[in-house]
């Protein structure tokens, strides 16, 4: 008897901290994504072979960061994957990030990397736009073009988005091709707590989110 009420008792406590652990999932998996988005920005804007890219971000009007995926994940095969959004203001400075989520399509020349980021620099109110508005897809109505990389080349012009990979071991040439992108609506009520469009967070600035912070700091001191 004494065994059976310890092991009710052990079994009780268990489902009372898995429950404490799960009770806002999303908002711990949005937290990690921002934090993640933090490394994945200094990995890219300080490396030195990155001079094209820190030339391009200083007139960007957004970024989308895309810290962590796996051969199925964003733009790749069909299970999708998250990022974020951060769109600069008239006086320079760097919205809360906005969440979104992508699937479908393929990044060349990235298949057997176990792990790589994604960098997008967005140029063009018009592409940003477009990722405001609703599902865009990239290679249709939203051209990438891969963005120069090497110690002292020169930003290229033209482009509405330029795009970044990286895995270990350096970075990859990239055919952003066919790749679905969609606000995340759910993540963005979870983590502000309100339901809000991207526009709301990325142009109104209608919300925040002080534990964002740190990546809009980050972003602004490149």
């Amino acid at each position: 008897m004494l065994v059976q009420n310890l092991t009710r008792v052990a079994t009780a406590v268990a489902l009372t901290a898995a429950l404490s652990l799960a009770a806002d999932p999303a908002l711990a998996s949005e937290q990690e994504l921002i934090d993640k988005s933090i490394s994945t920005l200094d990995n890219f804007l300080g490396d030195p072979d990155m001079d094209a890219l820190r030339e391009q971000v200083k007139s960007a009007k957004a970024v989308m960061i895309v810290p962590d995926f796996k051969k199925a994940g964003f733009i790749i095969g069909g299970k999708g994957g998250k990022g974020v959004i951060l769109a600069r203001g008239a006086d320079g400075s760097w919205s809360p990030p906005a969440f979104y989520k992508g699937g479908g399509g393929s990044v060349g020349a990235q298949f057997g990397a176990s792990q790589q980021e994604i960098l997008l620099v967005i140029m063009s109110e018009a592409a940003l736009g477009k990722l405001m508005d609703g599902k865009s897809r990239i290679g249709g109505d939203i051209d990438v073009a891969a963005g120069p990389t090497g110690a002292g080349v020169r930003s290229s012009a033209g482009a509405q988005i330029y795009g970044y990979v990286k895995q270990k071991g350096g970075y990859v040439g990239a055919n952003f091709e066919g790749g679905a992108i969609e606000p995340d609506n759910d993540a963005n009520k979870d983590y502000y707590d309100l339901e809000v469009t991207p526009r709301q967070i990325l142009v109104d600035r209608a919300v925040n989110n002080a534990a964002a912070n740190p990546l809009q700091q980050k972003l602004a001191q490149y």
